[in-house]
């Protein structure tokens, strides 16, 4: 019975014609905007920054690692994930953040469609023009990665508050 639903919904999501989905429109929007700003936004070193990396670091074992527990705990992870700490380039943290920059605006739509879809696509074209979730892009501080989480807590929680599906706690 579960197999017959799963592919009647792929099915169906494979016939149907994607360029008349407003998911899709909110993406290619964001991806357009997120992607011209990431071209012409400088990359943001502040001086708060070697703090996140000496802390991942200090994660790794690795000399020159200092990790200052009163700053964000999760951003050294990421900035260990990224291979930054190792001293790789800066560009896969930056891409990383623009993925999420991008994917912002579809998890807003995606948290407003069950309510109505038009009003979804309205307030995710809104938020990518807005250049809020690409302000922090270039910007190596745990601004994206909490701008991220909070878009996706905020879907989790509509996904929940639409299907009362425990699943989704």
């Amino acid at each position: 019975m579960n197999q017959d639903l799963t592919e009647q919904s792929s099915s169906r999501l494979l016939s149907r014609n994607s360029l008349s989905d407003p998911a899709v429109w909110a993406c290619i929007v964001s991806i357009l905007v997120g992607v011209s700003f990431w071209w012409i936004a400088p990359l943001i070193y502040t001086n708060d920054t070697p703090g996140y990396i000496e802390g991942a670091r200090a994660l790794l074992g690795l000399s020159g690692g200092n990790y200052s527990y009163w700053r964000t705990p999760g951003f050294p992870f990421f900035v260990l994930s990224t291979g930054v700490a190792t001293g790789l380039t800066l560009h896969l943290l930056v891409l990383l953040q623009l993925l999420m920059g991008v994917l912002i605006p579809v998890l807003i739509y995606c948290s407003l469609s069950w309510i109505n879809r038009w009003l979804a696509l309205s307030a995710s074209i809104l938020c990518s023009l807005s250049l809020v979730p690409f302000l922090n892009v270039a910007y190596i501080m745990p601004n994206q990665l909490f701008c991220f989480t909070v878009a996706l807590a905020t879907y989790v929680a509509c996904r929940y508050l639409e299907t009362r599906n425990v699943k989704y706690l």
